[in-house]
This record gives structure tokens, C-alpha cells and sequence, in this order.
């Protein structure tokens, strides 16, 4: 009882200096998580269109920031325990000098992938020579400063410096789409990270050298708290397990919403958002965290969720179970419906998740333990959705597994909660927790249950190749999905085998395009995006097709359950790459027709749409060439920025928009063809299909789209 006097007497006596060291303490926490979190975007949009847009970039990236976040607070442990506080801060400041020298962040081109590397290793050896160790200190800088903090004035927790450094992450990840990535290119993003750096390290070391000359006895009394407080295991455990949930939840609902949209920071960045908003509220007082509220609201959420997949479900209610399936099936197609709503389950797991973190923090002499062991479970949630998950599953399991294992979280905390409430309360919570759990096992569980003749995954997705019976109209058919996009089909019928269907039926605007071309003896088409390789069908006898494909998978598929590329009469070339970086490779001049094909569904690769993408496609084309873009998209008017670019590039603009006749597996198509010869155009305008001049003045309030510019803002939802 005595000492605990003592040190409560010393923690009363303030020098002069405390208030500086708490606002450049803060002002370190805060400055550090903003350029902690905004080079996340930086980094994963600059190294994008190397890796072919596929939505596991991110993934990937998280999983190095996570790793190195690991690093720093292991870093900031080990100097926090074991260092005097003259040695931590010479270590600190050597560091943080080695650190300036390595700036500014940009991507050396020799990083640039030639093909055949395995792109997740690609990357983490990328990241890690490009803003490895700037970043490794930066992680490092909330549980350091906050156990110099707790040092240097005890009596005063550091846990709200948490909450501020979390603030700081949310303006970031809030600015960039809306700010730095509208008004900065990539060099000036690089440029503006280094400088806030070069601040930051300032005024770290500032608070390391108010920290290093703190009081001997205080030093000693706050490692004997630490010593002398006991932690149960069941607390130990929380540290990691609820990181972890939280860290699956946030990366597989990341991947979820990338599949159908587009693979760009705002959807990368609505989730960590939200991650980040939990630790924020549940870190800075108790009160934001509701035990009952929330759980609650996971199990309604996730229930939810269910309802929309588990159409059979509808099977079980005695009133009008077929409207009941309609209505689910209305709610499940609305994107934006699904968008919010999974936002608004990972919100109601996170808080929970984190919320019940909170719950079981120690007192501040264990601190950098405490954040230790919350990074190591972020880590192994990050590693698991990364690297485990595409190994062992051939789908998105990850989100499904999350779901159902964060519904029982949640569904242990409700029936804890009204234990020895009342026998009757009691026995009503749990089975309706119980019914519900059935019914999100099952839901879950069905999902998973596609019949499929084959299924694989790997670094760019999930492909499941499926077999769809006649239907109403529409005939007998053979899929290849990536995720939840067809990539391509073809009639069952071997009498139809070679029927062009999907977007490249007869009437589409790529048909016409080749309706011209074959006006010459043998043309040479390539083609970026494999697909099944259904415009082979339109070779003839002398043509040549060169298809480009980033996904070795698909070209395996390709070539084993369909018979576009083995029945055609051309001669058919496929090469492994992205499409953009094998046509570097290639001589100028090669091709009568290049098609641009990566725009299915949703989700686009916006590097092939860029001004220096569209002079690379110029350089392979002929003189008397044409290209051909793909440009289908449910949520996204991208006609304004090939006619920009085109525009720019004086390149005449042709468009064909058609319909599609689910009779024969035909769907809506917009083709948009560019070309420098002015009577080819002319020519092409000439031929039937339906087709129109686009307005290049319509299109000026679209900017022009670079390498180190682009924004998906100008044309959604148009």
C-alpha cells in the first residue's frame, strides 16, 4: 500500500515540459498511422497493372503490412523491455536516419514482372525493398511512443493515444480516394508521403529525446507493475483470437466486394474503413461497446446474409414460399443493397471482435505485449485469407467460414449474457440462437454446394467450370465462371460447338469489326483475355490468333472442357502474361485486329485503359489496323475514356452497342473500335451493326486516364 502511494505522489508531480510531451507524443502517434495507412493505397494502385488488376494485390499487400506491422511492435516490445531509454532512442534514431536516406517511394521498373514469377512472392520482395523499412518504423511508433508515454507520466493511460492513432489511419484511407487520388498522380502521392515523413521523423525524434533522460525510480516502479500483474489465459487467448476474426472478416469481405466491381482503392479502403472505425470507438471508452447490442446485430446480420443465399429456405414457410424465393432473389441482385449490407456486418463483427479485445487489456505495464500479440493475430488472419486459403480451397471459403465462425462468437456472448436471467428468457435466447445457427450453417454450407464439372484457384481467383441444362428459352450450356462473372460459354449441342455466343455472337460489335477484316487474305488477331477462347471461331484457314492470358488456369480450362481454340481452322498462339506487358514484348506492327477483352462483368483492370496502354496498342497494330475494346459493364460508363484517350491519341472512335437473345447464349455488348486509318473507319462506319460515332465533347468531363491517373468517380453509375 505504501509504494502504490509513492508512485500515485510522483505520478501528481508535473514539470513544465509534460504538456509538450503529450502534444508531440500525440502529434507523433497521429502523424505516424496517417502515413502508415496512406501508403497502403500508394503502393498496392502503383504496383497494380503490373500484376494484371487482380483483387489478391491487395490481399497480398495487406498480408506484407500485416507481417511487418508484426515486426514493429515486436521492435517497439523488445526496446520498450529491454533497453534503457538512452539505447532506445540511439537505435531509434539511427533507424529512422537510415530510413530518410531509402525515400522517396518509388517503384524501381526493374521490379516489373516478366512472367512465370510467382506474383505473391513478387510482391512481398517489392514492397519490402521499396518502403520496407520506413514502414517497419512506422508500425513500430503507437506501442513505442505509447510505453515511452506510460513511462515518462504514469498515472495516465495510453490507451486513447490507441483511439487517436486510429483517427489518423481513417483520415487517411477517407482521404485518398476522395482527395489524394483525385488531385495527385503517383509521383506526387510519392512525393507528399515522403515529405509528412521527413516531419514525422522530426518529431519522433523530438519525443524520444524528452524520453530518454526519464526518471530512474519510475522507470522501475512502472516494470514492477508489469511484473506483478497477472494475466489469465483465457485473456491471453482474446489478444489473438479476436484480432484474427476481425483480420479474416475484413480481407474476405474485401475480396467479396472486389470480384464483381472493380479491383481500385475505394473498395479496397470502405473495409479497412470500417476495421479501423471499431478499433477507433472500442479503444477510445467503454461506452461505445455494447456487449448485447451488438452481438445481437451480428446474428441478425449474418442471418441475413443467409436468407439471400439460402434460397431453399423459402421451402420451410407455409405462405407463399415462391414469392418469398422471388423477393430473396431481388434482394440478392441489387449490388448496392448487398454492398451496404456487408459493410454493415463487418461493422457489427468488428465491434464485437474488438469490443470484447477491449474487455480483457491489461494495465499499461504490458502494453507493447498487448499490441504484440493483437498484430501477430491480424497477421495470422491476413496469412490464412492469403496464402492458406488459395492453397487448400478452390473457392472463397474464407468469407463463409468467417461468417458462420464470427455468428458463433457472437451466439456464445448472447447466451452468456442472460445465463441466470431467468429460466424462461434463457431457454428463449437460446433457441432462437440455436434455430438461427442451423439455418446459417446450412445457408453457408449450400453456397459451397455448386455442382461443377471442374474448380481451381489461384492468385487471380476462383474459376469453376459448370454445366446449365436448357431453361425456358434458353438453350443447354457450358460455363467457365470467375467468381461470379462467366467468362464464357458454349452450347452444349456438338452441332453448335462452334456457334459464337456471350459477347461475341454474330451480331456483336466485334463480329462486325472481324466481317471487315475478312476482306483480306489471312489477318493476324490478338487478343488480350482468354476466356474460352470463343473468337477463335471465327478463324479462318491462314489467319493466326495470339490470345494473351494472365491466368494459367484459364488457359488449362480453355483448352480441356471447351473446343473453340481445338476446332478452329486458324492457327492459335497463347501466351502466359498480362496482356499489356506481353504486347511491350512484341514487335510494332503485328496485328490486323487487336481486341482488348478484360472488361467482363464488373471488374476491369483500369490500367488497360489508360493513354500509355492505348499507344502500346497502337504501336502493335498495323498502319491499316483496328482495336477493339470490350467495354460491357453493369456500373461503370467507361466510353468517356477511351474516347478521351483516343482523342488524345488522334484516333477515330467507332461504337456498337447490341442487344442480347438469351435463344442463343448471346448478352449485351458494348464494343468500341479505334483506329489511325481514316478509310478503314470509313469503311467500318459503312458496314452494318448498328453503329455510332461517339461525342468525343460528351466525354470531356471524364479526364484523361494515365498511369499515374485515374479515378473510377467520372464514370460510375452513368
Amino acid at each position: 500500500m505504501e509504494k502504490k502511494t509513492a508512485t500515485s505522489e510522483k505520478s501528481d508531480v508535473r514539470t513544465p515540459t509534460d504538456g509538450l510531451f503529450r502534444v508531440s507524443s500525440a502529434t507523433a502517434i497521429f502523424t505516424g498511422a496517417l502515413l502508415l495507412f496512406l501508403v497502403q493505397p500508394i503502393m498496392s494502385k502503383m504496383i497494380l497493372p503490373w500484376f494484371g488488376g487482380a483483387p489478391n494485390v491487395w490481399t497480398t499487400c495487406m498480408l506484407f503490412f500485416q507481417t511487418v506491422l508484426v515486426l514493429g511492435y515486436l521492435y517497439a516490445h523488445i526496446l520498450a523491455t529491454r533497453l534503457n531509454p538512452k539505447s532506445q532512442f540511439g537505435l531509434h534514431c539511427l533507424l529512422l536516419f537510415v530510413s530518410v536516406l531509402s525515400l522517396p517511394i518509388l517503384v524501381n521498373e526493374s521490379w516489373k514482372p516478366e512472367g512465370g514469377e510467382d506474383p505473391v512472392l513478387q510482391i512481398l520482395m517489392l514492397l519490402s525493398a521499396t518502403v520496407g523499412l520506413p514502414y517497419f518504423l512506422l508500425s513500430s511508433t503507437g506501442p513505442l511512443v505509447q510505453s515511452w508515454f506510460a513511462a515518462r507520466l504514469p498515472g495516465q493511460s495510453p490507451y486513447r493515444l490507441y483511439a487517436l492513432s486510429n483517427v489518423g489511419s481513417m483520415l487517411a484511407l477517407i482521404s485518398f480516394p476522395f482527395l489524394v487520388e483525385v488531385l495527385l498522380d503517383s509521383n506526387g502521392q510519392s512525393w507528399m508521403w515522403t515529405l509528412i515523413y521527413g516531419f514525422y521523423s522530426a518529431v519522433i525524434l523530438f519525443v524520444g529525446w524528452q524520453y530518454k533522460n526519464v526518471n530512474g525510480t519510475i522507470l522501475s516502479d512502472h516494470k514492477a507493475e508489469s511484473e506483478g500483474q497477472s494475466i489469465s489465459r483465457m485473456h491471453v487467448t482474446g489478444w489473438f483470437l479476436f484480432p484474427a476474426m476481425a483480420s479474416v472478416m475484413f480481407l474476405a469481405i474485401t475480396n467479396y466486394l472486389c470480384q464483381d466491381v472493380a479491383v481500385i482503392p475505394f473498395l479496397w479502403i470502405s473495409p479497412l474503413a470500417i476495421y479501423l472505425l471499431s478499433f477507433i470507438l472500442c479503444f477510445d471508452h467503454p461506452r461505445w461497446y455494447n456487449r448485447r447490442f451488438f452481438a445481437s446485430l451480428s446474428v441478425l446480420g449474418i442471418t441475413y446474409i443467409s436468407l439471400l443465399y439460402y434460397r431453399d429456405i423459402a421451402d420451410i414457410f407455409l405462405f407463399n414460399p415462391i414469392g418469398l424465393e422471388n423477393l430473396l432473389t431481388d434482394l440478392y441482385d441489387n449490388m448496392l443493397l448487398r454492398f451496404v449490407v456487408a459493410l454493415g456486418v463487418l461493422f457489427s463483427i468488428c465491434m464485437m471482435c474488438h469490443g470484447e479485445l477491449t474487455r480483457c487489456k491489461p494495465e499499461a505495464g504490458r502494453l507493447t505485449q498487448f499490441y504484440l500479440s493483437i498484430s501477430v493475430g491480424g497477421a495470422l488472419g491476413g496469412l490464412f485469407v492469403s496464402v492458406v486459403c488459395p492453397l487448400v480451397f478452390t473457392g472463397y471459403v474464407e468469407y463463409h467460414l468467417g461468417l458462420v465462425a464470427a455468428f458463433l462468437i457472437a451466439a456464445v456472448i448472447l447466451i452468456r449474457e442472460v445465463i441466470g436471467k431467468g429460466n424462461l428468457k434463457q431457454a428463449c435466447i437460446t433457441l432462437v440462437v440455436g434455430l438461427a445457427a442451423g439455418l446459417n450453417v446450412g445457408a453457408q454450407w449450400d453456397i459451397l454446394q455448386v455442382d461443377r464439372i471442374a474448380a481451381s484457384r489461384n492468385f487471380y481467383g476462383t474459376l469453376r467450370v459448370v454445366q446449365k441444362d436448357e431453361v425456358g428459352g434458353m438453350p443447354a450450356q457450358r460455363r467457365l465462371v470467375h467468381g461470379r462473372i462467366i467468362h464464357g460459354v458454349q452450347l452444349a449441342d456438338t452441332g453448335q460447338h462452334g456457334t459464337p455466343t456471350s459477347y461475341y455472337n454474330a451480331e456483336s460489335g466485334v463480329a462486325t469489326t472481324l466481317k471487315l477484316m475478312h476482306e483480306r487474305e489471312a489477318i493476324h488477331v490478338g487478343v488480350v483475355g482468354l476466356g474460352v477462347g470463343t473468337l477463335a471461331t471465327y478463324g479462318r484457314e491462314d489467319d493466326q490468333y495470339t490470345f494473351f492470358e494472365i491466368n494459367p488456369a484459364v488457359v488449362d480450362y480453355a483448352n480441356e472442357h471447351f473446343t473453340f481454340l481445338s476446332k478452329t481452322k486458324a492457327q492459335v498462339n497463347t501466351i502466359v502474361a498480362d496482356g499489356r506487358l506481353g504486347l511491350e514484348s512484341l514487335d510494332e506492327e503485328v496485328f490486323d485486329l487487336l481486341v482488348i477483352d478484360a472488361f467482363s462483368s464488373d471488374s476491369i483492370p483500369a490500367h488497360l485503359l489508360t493513354v500509355e496502354a492505348m499507344e502500346i496498342y497502337q504501336r502493335v497494330a498495323k498502319d491499316d489496323g483496328l482495336i477493339a475494346l470490350h467495354l460491357s459493364n453493369n456500373h461503370l460508363n467507361l466510353l468517356p475514356v477511351v474516347v478521351n484517350a483516343a482523342d488524345h491519341l488522334r484516333l477515330a472512335v467507332r461504337a456498337f452497342k447490341t442487344p442480347g437473345n438469351p435463344e442463343v447464349a448471346a448478352d449485351n455488348a458494348l464494343w468500341v473500335v479505334v483506329g489511325e486509318d481514316q478509310n478503314v473507319m470509313q469503311q467500318l462506319r459503312t458496314m452494318g451493326g448498328g453503329g455510332y460515332t461517339p461525342s468525343v465533347q460528351d466525354a470531356k468531363h471524364v479526364p484523361l486516364w494515365t498511369d499515374k491517373y485515374s479515378s473510377l468517380w467520372h464514370v460510375l453509375g452513368e
